[in-house]
């Protein structure tokens, strides 16, 4: 019989325990607007030869490839998942303008505004840096960019 009730009490402790931490992290979690969605980033990127790619990243619009790691607004922990749309060649150790889409809901894109400096991951290595030059929001290239479809044709 003891054992049923220390069983319980754990039980409710946990819950108890869970309940608050919720209030927690919902207190404390920070609600980001969907219109983070459809933001384009045009970006000046650098790729490192020193990083764990053998070759550099390729991303080509016209082509479908995309490559699509995480970036990091230096000072900043958060990973922004993004998706490298198009740009220009990729080879190391040079600079290159590319456009990047984000990717999720719920993640603070707000952090990359013009001028943020970030870091491109990919899972805990650093294979590259970057620079923000400019932010464009715009609903239909960004869909277009995130899910290859065509975009609307202008009159």
């Amino acid at each position: 019989m003891k054992r049923k009730k220390l069983n319980l009490y754990m039980i409710i402790s946990w819950i108890s325990n869970g309940i608050n931490f919720f209030k927690f992290v919902k207190s404390e979690f920070e609600v980001y607007s969907e219109d983070d969605m459809n933001e384009l980033y045009w970006v000046k990127v650098k790729f490192f030869s020193n990083s764990i790619r053998k070759n550099p990243p390729c991303f080509n619009a016209e082509m479908g490839i995309r490559y699509s790691p995480h970036l990091v607004v230096k000072g900043d922990e958060e990973y922004l998942g993004v998706t490298f749309a198009d740009g220009d060649a990729c080879v190391y150790d040079k600079e290159i303008d590319a456009i990047v889409v984000s990717l999720y809901e719920g993640v603070g894109y707000h952090k990359l505004v013009k001028g943020a400096e970030f870091l491109i991951m990919e899972g805990p290595h650093i294979v590259g840096e970057g620079i923000v030059k400019d932010v464009e929001n715009d609903d239909d290239v960004a869909l277009y960019a995130r899910n290859r479809w065509k975009p609307p044709m202008s009159n």
